[in-house]
């Protein structure tokens, strides 16, 4: 997905499907880290609709990579896939992942638009997270 509204350049969202024959990994990911000085510090997955995350979809808060357990009664599932940068941004894009191939189409066009103060706290609460686990890391050392 080509975000628009970004920037001069063109910056991009990158989400991958590899389908096998009773899950589908999915890869997201965005080469604004080579061609911007932004960086994504994590990544918001919901459905597209609003709805709870099924369970047969198994994500980690800011992760950028999930496994989808292919139910029998759903052929295609929209996600909405945010990348929240250190540079106030989030990028959005919505996808359609066709549960029987693995294909990936985009739903509408990418955008981009600033953090909120909710986006903010996470990105906050998780820098503050791994900075216990690193610490908690040092002491055991």
């Amino acid at each position: 997905s080509q975000i628009a509204d970004f920037s001069n350049e063109p910056a991009y969202l990158t989400v991958e499907a590899i389908a096998y024959d009773h899950h589908i990994t999915v890869q997201l990911a965005s080469p604004m880290d080579m061609s911007h000085d932004i960086s994504i510090k994590a990544w918001d997955v919901d459905m597209a609709n609003g709805a709870a995350m099924p369970q047969w979809i198994d994500w980690h808060d800011g992760a950028d990579f999930m496994q989808i357990q292919r139910p029998l009664d759903v052929d295609t599932v929209r996600l909405k896939v945010r990348a929240l940068l250190d540079n106030g941004q989030s990028a959005t894009t919505i996808v359609e992942i066709d549960l029987r191939t693995g294909s990936v189409s985009e739903v509408g066009k990418a955008f981009s638009q600033s953090l909120t103060l909710g986006d903010q706290l996470k990105l906050e609460v998780k820098r503050l997270a791994n900075t216990g686990n690193d610490l908690v890391q040092s002491l055991v050392s």
